[in-house]
């Protein structure tokens, strides 16, 4: 590592295909549509690279992270509602 740049990735479950079952991340890449193709070529390259050690990567994949609708995420309910009423919003950050 030359340089010594680390990445952080914040990817979604397109890359899964459909899933019955339980959602891991040593299940296979079965993209079903072309943004999920797409994502696991993605993933499968920053994964090659941060294996043969010129990259840093680590990666937080979730369902749904941010929208009008979603109300379970950090940035869901909390962050959209508020504003669409012109009022203050609280967002958690690390």
């Amino acid at each position: 590592m030359t340089a010594g740049a680390k990445l952080a990735v914040a990817e979604n479950l397109y890359m899964y295909g459909q899933v019955k079952g339980n959602m891991h991340e040593s299940l296979p890449y079965t993209a079903t549509t072309k943004k999920g193709e797409i994502r696991a070529e993605m993933s499968s390259r920053l994964l090659q690279l941060h294996q043969e050690g010129k990259l840093q990567v680590t990666m937080g994949r979730g369902a749904d992270f941010f929208g009008p609708d979603v109300h379970n995420s950090s940035v869901g309910s909390r962050l959209f509602k508020p504003i669409m009423k012109g009022k203050v919003c609280t967002v958690m950050l690390s």
